[in-house]
Parts: structure tokens; sequence; C-alpha cells
């Protein structure tokens, strides 16, 4: 049909478990869908088979006046959107997916979304129960702009146990009038799913950044405990406006045990968030990337909170002007007794330029804390070049090391190079390595500072 129209599709009508399949389906070919709300498909059916199933092709369009562009809700069945033309909305959200027991949402397709007016999200996924949520895995992901007057490019959040997928193309942009680019977060009193996200699609732009955070993935549950991972994936430059709440280029936050994980290779652009790329989880933290950052507090933050995890920065080449925490740190890192590292080795040493409006690099552990820097220029502010604090404070009988080593490279800061152990057993050590030609520059200090409190300083040339 080409008339506009607004379908009202009669729910299910099994509200108690019946053991059949009855599904809500609505497969619109070539078709003008216009009402306050696009669609409102709703299936009160407790079987796992009451499925709601959206399917839009053709050229068929899909319009909430003032409303949901596409609103549908199931509890323990696959909620399923497929689309390959536009949906708008006003007041509304353009695509609005709910489970409220164990059932998934599923969403994929081609068509542009937008939000003409009000802060809705251009997808709003919420599982209320146990289920999880999936946002273009066919394909390369989600491959068509999404546009938003003040709400989020793409928010999902969970309640339970379920895994949260969120998948963007090159093609899968957020318009810099959003809120948050992506916003995944699992909100489960127990055990919660992991939450995966992979965004190739530009966020914002260096005219328009979003006003809350590029990218944002929280797992809020410490419980359980709770060890459910935060990864992800990204491939595309992000821009974020500087605004008064703390902001985000990309962030993954766990209060519980998972671990959490940010790639970024592809030499985009983080500029300006608070803080660059972030990750504080209670399981191993890891930021690896060549993008240009820059944080108007910190360009790389790495932190684990649990007592035996690693926290590993690996800034595997440059791009423009390479990391910046206008601030505070350049790169900060942070383990409670584990490793804390920037750069693991002589294999892979930070291969950027960083600057940092306090210390350019800053590790800090109870543990081991290094730092690998390879032919590059590391610069601090008030504080130092690069400060590597192994922070044992008493004898604990490991071998605690606070080591800087540094290959070619230029380090300058109000003290150029401090390296401090404070354990107080006699393997604890503090050492500056040096090799190839390097520079090293206090402006207001020592050059190279090395002090320890149990164990052997060193200062070696190599």
């Amino acid at each position: 049909s080409s008339t506009p129209r607004t379908p009202t599709p009669t729910p299910s009508t099994s509200a108690a478990s019946d053991g059949g399949s009855d599904d809500v389906t609505i497969k619109a070919v070539n078709s003008t869908l216009v009402g306050a709300t696009g669609i409102n498909a709703k299936n009160t059916g407790k079987d796992t088979l009451d499925e709601v199933l959206i399917t839009l092709t053709g050229t068929t369009t899909v319009e909430g006046t003032n409303g949901d562009g596409v609103h549908g809700e199931a509890i323990n069945s696959l909620l399923n959107l497929d689309t390959i033309n536009t949906i708008k909305s006003a007041n509304g959200d353009a695509v609005d997916l709910s489970t409220s027991g164990s059932g998934d949402i599923k969403i994929n397709g081609t068509g542009i979304l937008s939000v003409t007016a009000g802060n809705g999200d251009g997808i709003n996924a919420h599982a209320a129960g146990s289920g999880g949520i999936t946002i273009g895995d066919a394909g390369a992901g989600y491959p068509s702009a999404i546009t938003v007057a003040g709400g989020n490019g793409i928010k999902a959040v969970a309640d339970g146990a379920g895994a949260i997928t969120v998948k963007t193309a090159v093609g899968g942009t957020i318009n810099g009038d959003a809120n948050n680019g992506i916003f995944a977060q699992n909100n489960a009193s127990f055990l919660s799913g992991d939450i995966n996200i992979n965004a190739a699609g530009q966020i914002g732009t260096s005219l328009n950044g979003v006003n809350g955070s590029g990218i944002f993935a929280e797992i809020t549950s410490p419980d359980g405990p709770n060890n459910a991972n935060i990864n992800i994936t990204s491939s595309a430059d992000i821009y974020v406006e500087t605004k008064g709440a703390t902001q985000y280029g990309i962030a993954a936050i766990s209060a519980g045990a998972g671990n959490g994980t940010i790639i970024a290779t592809s030499g985009k652009t983080i500029d300006p968030a608070d803080y660059g790329e972030f990750v504080k989880v209670g399981g191993e933290a890891s930021i690896t990337t060549n993008n240009e950052v820059t944080g108007d507090i910190t360009g790389l933050y790495a932190e684990t909170t649990g007592v035996t995890k690693n926290a590993t920065v690996l800034v595997t080449g440059k791009t423009g002007k390479g990391i910046e925490g206008t601030s505070t740190d350049g790169i900060y890192v942070a383990a409670v007794q584990g490793l804390a590292s920037a750069g693991t080795d002589d294999a892979n040493r930070v291969t950027a330029d960083v600057k940092g409006g306090v210390n350019g690099i800053e590790v800090w552990s109870a543990g081991d804390a290094q730092a690998w820097t390879g032919a590059v220029k590391v610069t601090g502010g008030t504080g130092t070049g690069i400060t590597v604090t192994s922070d044992a404070s008493g004898p604990d009988g490991d071998a605690d090391t606070a080591l800087v080593d540094i290959e070619g490279t230029t380090v300058s800061g109000a003290t150029g190079i401090k390296a401090i152990s404070t354990g107080l057993d006699s393997t604890d050590t503090a050492t500056v390595r040096m090799g190839g030609t390097i520079l090293v520059t206090g402006t207001n200090g020592n050059g190279i500072f090395v002090e320890t409190a149990g164990g052997e300083g060193r200062v070696e040339a190599v």
C-alpha cells in the first residue's frame, strides 16, 4: 500500500503461557506509514515463541509525528526489527524496542534513522529481564546514518544476564547533536553479560562534537562477583564538545571483576573529551591505540581495581600530534599490586609523542611499574616527563620494580624522569635505563631522579 496509515496490529491474545507460537508480524513493502507513533507492535504472550517480527522493505518509510517511529514490546520471545529505509520520529525514539522477560532484541538493516525534535534516541533498546541485545550483527554492522536532536545515537541497556553487542559500519555515523554517540550499560544486580562494541562509523564532527561521550560502556554491579567483560573496538574519528559533566571519547567502566579492553588502531582522532580513552575495571585493564588523542584532563587512562590484575597501555604508532592530556597526564596507568605498564618491553614501546599538563607519562602500582618509550618526545608540564612508582611501602617478600626504559627518547618536565620504589625488601629496585640518542631535561629540578627505600637504585646506559 502507498496510502499513509498508522498500523495498529492486534497484540497477541496469549497473555499467559500456552505453549504455542503466537507471533505479532508486520511486513511492510513499498509503504508509507505515518502516525503519532509510526508502528506500535506489542506481544503480551509469555512463551518463548511469541515473537514480534517487524520487516520493512522496498521503499517503505515510517514516521512517528509525536512519538516513536517504531515501538515494539515482547516478554520472553525474540523482538526483531529489519529495515532498509528511513525511520523518523519527533518527540520520541526513531526505534524503541524492549523486552521484560528472557526475550532478546535484535536490530539490523540499512535504514536511515532520525529524530527531528525532542531528546529521543536513534535506537533505544532495553532488555529489562534476562535477555540480550544485538544491534548491527549482519555484515559489517549497521551501515546508515543516525541523526538525533539531543538524545543518544544508540542506547542499549540490559538489566540481567544478557550480553550487549553493538556494531556500526563506516556509513553508520552519529551526528554531533547527540548526547552520547553509543551508550551501553548493564545494570544486573548479580551477574551480567559482556558488552561488545565495534564502531566504524564517525561520531560527531570537528565542528560539532557530541555533548556527552563518544562511546560509553558500563557494568554497574559488583555483585557475584560480576565477571562480565567490556570490549570496545573503534576505527573512526570521535569528536566531543567540552561540557560541564565528565566526558569520554571512549570509556569502559566496570564495578565488577571483569576485564576492560579498548582497541583503537586505525589512526583516527579523538578530540577533545575530558578523557580520550578510558578504562577502569576490576579485571585486566588494557588500551591499545595509534590514534591522535586529546583529553582536557588525561589522554589515555587505564586503571584496574583488582588486587592482582594488570593495567597496560600500548601506543603502537603516531597519528597527528600523538597523545595529550591538557590538565593532568598524557598517559596514566595504575594497578593495585599487579603490573602497571606504559609499553611492555623492547618490542612494544610507546611510539607516539606524549604531552601532559602535569606529567607526560605516569605509572603507579604497589607491585611492578614500568614505562617503555621509543624515539619520541615525552613532555611533562609542572610535574615530570616520565614518572614511575612502585609503591609497596613495606616489606612483602616480592621483588617489586620501578623501571623507566627509554630508547632514543627526548624527555622533559619540571623533573625529567623519576623512578621511585618505596618497598622495604632488598629486592625492591628503581631503575632508569637509557639507550640510543636521548635527551633528558629537568626545567625546574633534576634531569633524572631515582629513589629507593630497601633495594638498589640504578641509572644504566645500554
